[in-house]
């Protein structure tokens, strides 16, 4: 395992999900049957591409079983710590990485990952002991010469960084990560140009691979060179015709270029992604909303609702779209059946629901008897949802806490107004409700309309429908 940070592969696709999941439930069964021993090589053949694929959960699971016949095995506790990074358990990850060292002190993967961890809590001499340690004992070894490379740019010294990704390249020339991270250090140093040949030079390598291409384009994209930009692209659909990203961001392309036929039809060459059945959609109603189409935006929205049926953010884009098509009462009695659908669920289920993030953030949020420690830990959109909740049941004291501590937030985080617009708006305040837009819109200093609708979709609504009240007062 040469990679911490392998993410799942892009051309990884639905057939290849079914049949990952239905090896992880056979061989689920092998574990609980007892039968570890007799298929360790199977299972960690499955563990790595658990990893390589990002099932960190399957991962954790079969590692978790393994280490506990084969505990003194070095690489599964390595590969554990991986999974239990990827997962936000640092606290588990460490741990790992501390076992990984005890039963090999010479383990270089282990010794850069703890220099990463350390660098990530800013105690800069625990991460400089770590990698020279790592270096001394194979300075040739490229996850090491990358461990160094990222020292350096944490400390904001690209080039001594890009000395080290240049050296980890040459030892492995095909770790496209290495080249992504050379690129950034070139970005640090404002070398756009150095950059974009830093990708090119791994497409001349690897024609074949569509991410190269797709990673290219990226660049040039970033870099206001879309001509080049759609070449990347077309060149890593022809390589994998269903790659959903690169069709996205070619469309995405055409549309900096004023080329919404060509948008449209990029947006329609791939399938919909089963896992996100909602990202065309979406991106398409966008695209008929910057070219004021509000009658193709509203059909499409029609879509989105039948593979979203319970999305505020789907139900508040059909209101906008019926009021900017003129229909402005029915887009008022759309807007107010919607938000109270969504807001009348039980509050019980409210709960399980924000109860149901990860095991950390529950963890960090709660106490042992399962009330919230510190409203001030909480996002804001988790403070919305409690205000509602606990108003809802009378009580009042908690509600207000939660109301406060956006107020408090308000000072230094811009979209806090949205979300006490959200509650003044709600409740009937609809003046006081525009008021904190307008704060908002003197924040970020843009036209609210597009900057919501880019930046904070899910948040739309407020503005839209505080406008449309405050026009008919």
């Amino acid at each position: 395992m040469k990679s911490s940070n392998q993410g799942s592969s892009d051309n990884f696709g639905f057939h290849d999900e079914e049949r990952l999941k239905k090896r992880f439930d056979r061989y689920r069964e092998i574990i609980e049957a007892g039968q570890v021993v007799l298929m360790k090589d199977d299972l960690e053949e499955l563990l790595d591409e658990c990893l390589e694929t990002a099932h960190f959960t399957r991962a954790l699971f079969i590692a978790n079983n393994l280490l506990s016949t084969f505990r003194y095995d070095s690489e599964l506790w390595f590969k554990r710590s991986i999974a239990q990074g990827h997962r936000g358990n640092r606290t588990g990850q460490i741990a790992s990485l501390n076992r990984v060292l005890t039963l090999n002190p010479v383990h270089v993967e282990a010794l850069v990952e703890r220099a990463r961890i350390y660098l990530h809590d800013q105690k800069y001499d625990h991460a400089k002991r770590m990698l020279l340690k790592a270096y001394r004992i194979n300075s040739l070894d490229d996850y090491v010469l990358a461990g160094i490379g990222y020292y350096y740019r944490k400390l904001k010294f690209p080039e001594k960084a890009a000395v080290y990704y240049r050296k980890a390249i040459q030892m492995h020339p095909d770790n496209i990560e290495l080249y992504e991270d050379l690129a950034h250090c070139y970005e640090d140093m404002k070398k756009s140009g150095k950059s974009v040949a830093v990708y090119k030079s791994y497409t001349v390598k690897y024609p074949d691979d569509e991410y190269g291409w797709y990673l290219l384009g990226l660049n040039q994209h970033r870099h206001e060179r879309y001509n080049s930009a759609v070449k990347s692209f077309l060149r890593s659909l022809e390589i994998y015709p269903g790659y959903q990203d690169a069709a996205i961001s070619l469309a995405h392309t055409y549309t900096e270029m004023g080329d919404y036929v060509n948008a449209y039809l990029s947006y329609r060459r791939v399938p919909e992604d089963p896992d996100f059945p909602e990202e065309i959609p979406l991106n398409l109603i966008n695209l008929y909303l910057d070219q004021e189409k509000y009658r193709a935006a509203l059909s499409e929205t029609e879509h989105l609702l039948k593979i979203m049926p319970e999305s505020l953010r789907a139900r508040m884009l059909k209101a906008y779209c019926l009021h900017k098509s003129g229909e402005k009462d029915k887009a008022l009695h759309y807007f107010a059946a919607s938000v109270r659908t969504v807001f009348e669920k039980p509050f019980s289920l409210r709960k399980r629901e924000l109860h149901s993030a990860p095991e950390e953030s529950f963890i960090k949020f709660t106490r042992s008897d399962g009330k919230f420690k510190d409203y001030h830990l909480l996002e804001s959109d988790f403070l919305l949802i409690l205000f509602l909740g606990y108003r809802k049941r009378g009580n009042r004291k908690r509600a207000w806490a939660c109301y406060r501590t956006l107020k408090e937030r308000s000072r230094f985080k811009a979209d806090s107004f949205f979300y006490l617009a959200q509650i003044e708006i709600l409740l009937g305040n609809f003046k006081r409700g525009v008021n904190y837009l307008r704060k908002y819109e003197t924040k970020v200093k843009g036209e609210p309309d597009n900057i919501i609708r880019e930046r904070y979709p899910d948040l739309w609504f407020s503005w839209f429908y505080g406008l449309a009240v405050r026009d008919e007062e």
